[in-house]
């Protein structure tokens, strides 16, 4: 998972506005993890990060908004299907661990404890750099995308789908495979119509 660590130490009291229009962000990693998803509308985020209780540990206060589209594959026809983005952004994340499990080295990663390594498998999103908070934006912007990518992508609500027989998308054209109408002694039950 790529990282993109910003720093925060400078930051004012009031926080500071941040935009994040590179596509990058994204593609790189659907391409790390082979994700069948295309750039629609550019995927863009626009962030205001405020830092709070930096004395006693530290966090920082996410608001703002990721707008853009994706092009999956429709669930039902294998077509291409537009996801659009517009997520309103309004998060806190911790400083986790004490003193003693994040520390900042030379290299400015954060030193945990291997069993707390291991019982963690969402990686932090901020850490104690050698000049002080630094947040993943990546990895945070990366969480948000997946928490927003729809579980099964449609062209249409209305898409019919394929021909379960012949493969045929019957958006395009009429499939004219028999069907089964399934037991002849429950065709007055596929009468009732629902109230």
């Amino acid at each position: 998972m790529r990282s993109t660590w910003l720093p925060l130490h400078d930051l004012p009291a009031e926080g500071r506005d941040f935009s994040f229009p590179d596509t990058t962000l994204w593609s790189d990693i659907w391409e790390d993890f082979a994700m069948p998803c295309r750039m629609g509308q550019p995927l863009r985020a626009d962030l205001h990060l405020t830092v709070h209780d930096a004395l006693a540990g530290g966090g920082v206060h996410i608001r703002g908004k990721m707008s853009g589209s994706v092009l999956l594959t429709c669930d039902r026809c294998a077509e291409d299907a537009e996801a659009v983005f517009d997520v309103a952004l309004d998060d806190y994340e911790a400083l986790e661990g004490d003193e003693e499990e994040v520390l900042g080295d030379a290299g400015g990663k954060s030193a945990r404890a291997p069993e707390a390594a291991q019982e963690d498998p969402v990686p932090d999103l901020l850490r104690q750099g050698p000049s002080g908070l630094e947040f993943d934006v990546q990895g945070y912007l990366w969480q948000q995308f997946m928490l927003a990518l729809p579980t099964k992508p449609l062209c249409a609500p209305q898409c019919k789908g394929l021909c379960p027989h012949c493969g045929t998308n019957r958006n395009v054209e009429q499939c004219h495979c028999q069907r089964d109408e399934g037991d002849s002694r429950l065709a007055v039950l596929r009468q009732l119509k629902r109230s």
